[in-house]
């Protein structure tokens, strides 16, 4: 047996195939691979797959470059059985760091068994609307009532941050009503920095793009769902606290329709355009099409190359680009001297911590906008190596 029990393969589209596995990885392949792929899965040996694989794509592979073959192709994603080393990083899952897991996946499709009923397509988008019709028009009739007493303060913060739980069960609710296999809800860092909680819902991929947006956008519509609780408890009542707090967690989750950080709007427009690594395909497309090639090109076709989908990649890659540069001009003059010598006070942080002397105090010194861009900056030349490294191996395997 060549491949691990527990891998899947699943038409994504009408050219492309996605390979999953129990460990989360999910693996998008072309026609090509895809037959590799079954080529495996029906050979008793190495050696036979590889006499197969000659014969179907009319090559002379010895067992050794098959072998070579096989690992370039599908190696440190967990499909192999011979593949001991399993290092690919599963997509979607690396932007959140030092993740804790508050609640297992058993426990927490217990907790969102109650929204399950609200994901059936016909139940799910004529909500969904009415819900945002009635709290924009309680918001409008009520503003007035915004402002409470600073000692309510006490009652609206724990209904907010509830409100973060209620959005990762969403997640979850949505992947019961479909049957889409799902992790915890956990903790952690986005970018090293900002504490978030965060739902594993990465085997997402595995089915279609209707249901793929119900569950990517499953958050947003269990907090606005929590949301209209909390405006009918205060029409029913006419306690301010629970309009301020159901007008600030709209607030939240209408942020997370945001498509330039990994919120749900990521995902969102990920799926519209049935794209997965977004940022990484619509940065590869603005590359190309301002190389010298690429603007040859671009202007000899009078732009019908960068048509359909290949522009909104290109708008999406280009607006990205200007925002981290913005962001990066704004953080230069807004903070002058502390962005220039924020490398020297992390060393110095460093050296504390190294020698067991890093204290809070020591912490409450890192600017955190700063701390945010460089961090951004280091993810964004990775990802550009990374990136430049795949070409590499691709041409080298082609060639």
């Amino acid at each position: 047996m060549l491949l691990r029990e527990n891998v899947q393969l699943m038409p994504f589209d009408e050219q492309r195939w996605l390979i999953n596995t129990d460990t989360g990885h999910n693996l998008l392949v072309n026609k090509d691979t895809e037959e590799l792929f079954s080529l495996l899965r029906t050979a008793e040996s190495m050696d036979q797959a590889c006499a197969r694989f000659n014969v179907r794509f009319r090559a002379n592979l010895s067992g050794g470059e098959f072998a070579t073959l096989l690992q370039a192709r599908f190696g440190g994603y967990g499909i192999l059985t011979h593949d001991q080393k399993e290092d690919k990083a599963v997509a979607g899952s690396n932007y959140i760091r030092l993740k804790m897991e508050l609640l297992s996946a058993k426990i927490a499709a217990i907790c969102a068994a109650p929204l399950r009923v609200f994901y059936a397509p016909q139940l799910f988008w004529p909500i969904f609307f009415l819900l945002l019709a009635f709290l924009l028009i309680v918001y409008l009739g009520n503003s007035s009532a915004l402002l409470p007493s600073g000692s309510r303060y006490w009652i609206i913060l724990p209904l907010l941050y509830f409100s973060f739980f209620i959005h990762e069960l969403g997640h979850i609710a949505a992947c019961r009503r479909f049957g889409i296999r799902h992790g915890g809800i956990g903790f952690g860092f986005y970018l090293f920095i900002i504490p978030a909680l965060y739902a594993d819902v990465t085997n997402v991929w595995q089915t279609n793009r209707q249901r793929r947006i119900i569950v990517n956008l499953g958050g947003i519509f269990s907090q606005t769902l929590y949301a209209g609780l909390l405006a009918v408890g205060y029409l029913a009542t006419s306690f301010s606290p629970l309009l301020l707090a159901a007008t600030a967690t709209m607030a939240v989750a209408l942020w997370q329709f945001n498509p330039f950080v990994r919120h749900d709007g990521y995902w969102l427009l990920s799926d519209l355009l049935n794209t997965p690594n977004l940022q990484q395909k619509a940065a590869q497309v603005v590359k190309r099409s301002l190389s010298l090639r690429g603007l040859e090109l671009v202007w000899s076709s009078r732009g019908r190359v960068l048509v359909g989908k290949q522009f909104f990649l290109f708008l999406y890659g280009a607006a990205n680009s200007l925002l981290f540069i913005a962001f990066a001009a704004f953080t230069a003059v807004r903070y002058g001297d502390q962005f220039v010598q924020f490398p020297l006070l992390v060393t110095a942080l460093l050296g504390k911590l190294t020698v067991g002397m890093l204290s809070l105090a020591d912490l409450k010194q890192i600017p955190i906008i700063i701390a945010s861009f460089y961090v951004l900056a280091m993810r964004y030349l990775f990802i550009t190596l990374t990136t430049w490294q795949s070409s590499q191996k691709k041409a080298a395997i082609e060639a």
